[in-house]
């Protein structure tokens, strides 16, 4: 079943292939590509492009383009050997980083970041992270590296132990007690809560745990509502926006810190042929962090039949996606052209031909 980032709603694009976020190697460049060259490790996010132009893209809000086109969603995501992306939005990476602990970075690295950042909340103050999965319990990292006090809410004791592990002060385990009470009666009121959890209660929920003049972000995406108490929101003053991916410079931030040595993503590295047996983990929760996909590179005389088998440095993270995956080893020959040296071969996910985003191949790069 093809389903979206957004727990079970359909897929936006029937053709593409999740997930959004990858870290790799270029292969090949457009001929308007000057900023970067063949051998560079560059990553993609969900973020694949915006317009450039318009109100959003000029005052710093990429993220908020009308014109955005989105990896997994608009165009193919990166659950394949290769992908193209667009070269001014190809984030340099380390070129010594290990690939597996980066990838997560780029999808749920940069969206807790940049949440965090929304709350508006400074060193020393009080934060909760309202859901420790595979974003919450970076954000846990995130929020302890910009000096913050932190406070994990879940349902799931584990959860709250990895939480506990990476630095959360305080952990709530909303099934056994109330949060709003706890967060009110041992902080006064947290002066942002970022929620990444997965079900509308939680977004309710949040509006008790913040003390005057707080700022609640909302990161997650599940489906439903959920009721709002008015007055207490007026009386107290409080802001809610919604954040769902940082920009360019959000991702230059998200990996500085990582580049410090300061975000350890939980992570476990699986193969292609585990993809459907990892999202129906992530649908039971039973992953602890992120999982990330590990690709392996063949020659060009064993492509076909891929017998030999080596690890690669290309992967691609989980995100919260729920789409089946298929693979397409036929026409394995267009990679062949298209990277004027046969560097890699197999099975890939290819671009819809008919998309427009192709109407400007020079400015295109090739990921392996």
């Amino acid at each position: 079943m093809a389903t979206s980032g957004r727990r079970g709603r359909p897929a936006r694009c029937a053709d593409s292939r999740l997930p959004a976020a990858s870290g790799s190697r270029v292969v090949a460049i457009g001929e308007g590509v000057t900023e970067i060259k063949v051998g560079d490790r560059v990553g993609n996010a969900w973020l694949w492009s915006a317009c450039g132009t318009c109100q959003y893209c000029r005052t710093g809000w990429e993220t908020l383009c009308e014109s955005q086109i989105n990896g997994g969603y608009s165009v193919d995501g990166s659950f394949g050997e290769y992908m193209i992306v667009d070269a001014r939005f190809a984030v340099p990476l380390p070129q010594d980083a290990d690939p597996v602990d980066i990838a997560p970075i780029l999808c749920a690295g940069v969206t807790v970041y940049k949440g965090l950042k929304m709350t508006e909340a400074i060193a020393g103050q009080w934060v909760v992270v309202s859901g420790i999965g595979g974003l919450g319990h970076i954000a846990v990292q995130y929020a302890k590296a910009m000096g913050f006090r932190v406070v994990a809410v879940d349902v799931a004791d584990d959860k709250l132990a990895l939480a506990t592990t990476h630095g959360a002060e305080i952990v709530i385990n909303a099934l056994h007690e109330n949060p709003v009470e706890v967060i009110q009666a041992k902080t006064g009121g947290a002066h942002g809560v970022l929620v990444t959890a997965v079900h509308p209660a939680a977004f309710g929920q949040a509006i008790g745990m913040t003390r005057r003049g707080g700022t609640i972000v909302f990161n997650g995406l599940p489906a439903g509502d959920f009721p709002a108490p008015i007055f207490d929101i007026v009386l107290k003053g409080l802001t809610i926006r919604g954040s769902i991916v940082g920009t360019r410079q959000d991702m230059e931030e998200a990996l500085a810190f990582c580049n410090r040595g300061e975000i350890h993503p939980t992570v476990s590295s699986r193969t292609p042929g585990e993809v459907n047996t990892v999202l129906d983990e992530m649908r039971h929760g039973k992953i602890d962090g992120r999982v990330v996909i590990q690709y392996y590179r063949t020659s060009k005389t064993d492509a076909r039949s891929r017998l030999s088998r080596r690890p690669r440095a290309s992967v691609s993270c989980v995100a919260e996606s729920r789409r089946a995956v298929s693979f397409s080893p036929k026409r394995v020959e267009t990679h062949a052209s298209a990277t004027a040296g046969g560097i890699r071969f197999g099975a890939t996910c290819y671009w819809n031909a008919e998309m427009p985003v192709m109407a400007r191949p020079t400015t295109r790069v090739l990921i392996s």
